[in-house]
């Protein structure tokens, strides 16, 4: 079932709809939004390969009395906002009547929606062909103007569209002697048109690539400046301000995507920002959803104090780890490592990402312990860190303990700051490493651009929030990237990558 209950042991002994209901609890609780999608009728990928939303064994009746259920289900619970009833019926006709009436079996069911349920967005997608003209599965829309969608509770339609480029498949438009040049009239023509007419709110529900084929970066290029209110291609915008476009959501996040791979690249952890540079400019910040906590864009950090009782006379090491209590993995990022203090320091930080999220509850907690001490013993062991109403987004300061702990860090003043840094593994793996390395300003003014040396054996195969200046035999040389360079008094900032190799955090240097 691809679960890894070793991961989300909570999971374990589930059925499908209780492990659904804990993804809804998981986005209710970080202030994630929900469409439900009826993706084919029977296990697989793709869409349902006769292209319709029922088959022999699945019948229209069961369908709709799914999307009933569900919407029962969740009724209330505003993480899930609607139903996208059918992915690509391609099949499918554009009214005539009869069993593979596609509009009329979309009213069918989102009627029945409504009438359990009248919070819920309702998507429809198109079909493949309308009068002879073919277009991606599930991107013809051409049919609305003359067979619009009627359902009993207003203003919860969504015409839903997907969109591809030629790697996908070579369609004729793509061909063309004015390509990418004609790509905003066939838009318009299979479902833009319904946007710019004021018909019903438009959301192209799939688009995406790997921008492997050369035809494909101007169709991504055209598409996202469309989206972006740009109608014409012609570089400025076309929509009144305020306007946020016609809505669309990428595909995919994850990278086993076998037609257009991710957002996230092949390793599932660093990103994409070739792709992410074109969807920049069309992205759009919800803002705060209500609830309690913080706004999820911040990251807010539980800081640990680790103070020796006096200055080293030589070097001091100690092991740390998070561990979870009533906060969780849901609340917080577990980090471990090995603190290491240099002949005369006396205190070293860890910051712990908390995980912002919009539910208001009581306060939540998690402790620090130290272990395995060279050169000190142990006083006090266990620090608790406390997130108050369920992260805050200025950094908690949990109960110190006093004595050494976790990554390497030597630290030197930048500007007029006083700059640390944290090493921390966030996950490991036979032959590689996922790390992150925190910079907190401990100075009384602000840091304007930082560089770190890292000094270890280990080669690095992705980057990100950081750009490298240099490497060489002894390791790398980091600066901060273009938007994360100032960093306030008693502030962070963090970057992260990937290493290869098997990682001992006790063969990380940091200078800073």
């Amino acid at each position: 079932n691809g679960i890894d209950y070793s991961k989300n042991p909570d999971l374990a002994g589930l059925t499908p709809l209780q492990v659904m209901d804990k993804i809804v609890e998981y986005a209710d609780e970080i202030g994630m939004k929900i469409i439900l999608d009826h993706h084919r009728s029977d296990a697989g990928a793709g869409t349902s390969s006769n292209g319709l939303w029922y088959d022999s064994s699945h019948s229209e009746a069961q369908w709709v009395s799914d999307w009933q259920m569900l919407a029962q289900r969740y009724a209330g619970d505003t993480a899930v906002i609607g139903a996208d009833l059918h992915n690509e019926p391609y099949n499918g006709t554009w009214g005539g009547g009869g069993a593979n009436d596609w509009a009329a079996a979309a009213e069918r069911a989102g009627n029945a929606i409504g009438d359990v349920n009248s919070n819920w967005l309702i998507f429809v997608e198109g079909i493949g062909t309308y009068e002879g003209n073919n277009y991606w599965w599930g991107g013809n829309l051409m049919g609305v103007r003359d067979r619009p969608i009627e359902l009993d509770v207003e203003n919860k339609l969504v015409y839903s569209a997907h969109d591809y480029p030629n790697s996908i498949y070579p369609q004729p438009w793509f061909s063309d002697p004015s390509y990418p040049a004609n790509l905003p009239e066939k838009f318009d023509q299979m479902w833009g048109y319904i946007y710019k007419e004021n018909i019903a709110p438009v959301y192209i529900g799939e688009f995406g690539t790997k921008l492997t084929d050369p035809k494909d970066a101007p169709w991504l290029e055209a598409i996202t400046s469309y989206l972006g209110g740009d109608l014409d291609n012609n570089g400025t915008t076309d929509i009144a301000a305020g306007d946020k476009g016609v809505s669309w959501t990428y595909w995919s996040w994850n990278p086993n995507s076998g037609d257009t791979g991710g957002i996230l690249k092949d390793d599932w952890r660093s990103v994409n920002t070739n792709k992410l540079s074109y969807l920049e400019g069309i992205e759009y910040d919800f803002g705060d959803a209500g609830g309690g906590g913080a706004d999820a864009g911040t990251q807010a950090h539980a800081l640990f104090t680790v103070t020796l009782s006096e200055a080293a006379t030589g070097p001091v090491t100690l092991d740390f780890h998070t561990v979870a209590d009533t906060a969780g993995a849901a609340d917080f990022t577990a980090v471990s490592g090995t603190l290491t203090f240099a002949a005369g320091e006396l205190t070293k930080i860890i910051a712990v990402p908390i995980t912002a999220d919009r539910v208001a509850e009581a306060d939540e907690h998690f402790s620090l312990v130290l272990s395995n001490p060279t050169g000190a013993t142990l006083a006090h062991a266990t620090g608790i860190g406390t997130i108050v109403n369920d992260d805050g987004a200025a950094p908690t300061t949990p109960t110190e303990p006093t004595t050494p702990t976790t990554p390497t860090t030597p630290s030197e003043p930048v500007h007029d700051a006083d700059l640390q840094a944290l090493f921390s593994s966030v996950d490991s793996w036979g032959g590689g490493f996922n790390a992150s390395i925190a910079i907190h300003n401990d100075g009384a003014t602000a840091a304007h651009g930082w560089q770190i040396e890292i000094n270890m054996p280990y080669e690095i195969e992705n980057i990100w929030n950081a750009e490298i200046v240099s490497h060489d035999a002894d390791g790398y040389v980091i600066r901060n990237a273009a938007w994360n360079g100032d960093i306030a008094h008693d502030a962070s900032v963090s970057f992260g990558f990937i290493g290869k190799g098997q990682l001992d955090a006790a063969h990380i240097d940091l200078l800073i």
